[in-house]
């Protein structure tokens, strides 16, 4: 589930669609930046998530 925000500006869950995957992927790499960084386990440059394993 994701939540969206309709076009009166009310704030709703939706269920998340294969075609919102990166979007939420670049949520998931934001979220997570600040810690893997700090343990030195970032690398943007990975694919698909920009995390080493």
């Amino acid at each position: 589930m994701t939540l969206t925000m309709n076009e009166r500006g009310q704030i709703f869950m939706a269920a998340v669609l294969a075609d919102d995957f990166d979007a939420m992927v670049a949520i998931r790499i934001e979220a997570l930046r600040e810690s893997l960084e700090r343990l030195g386990r970032f690398d943007p440059g990975c694919q698909p998530c920009g995390v080493l394993a």
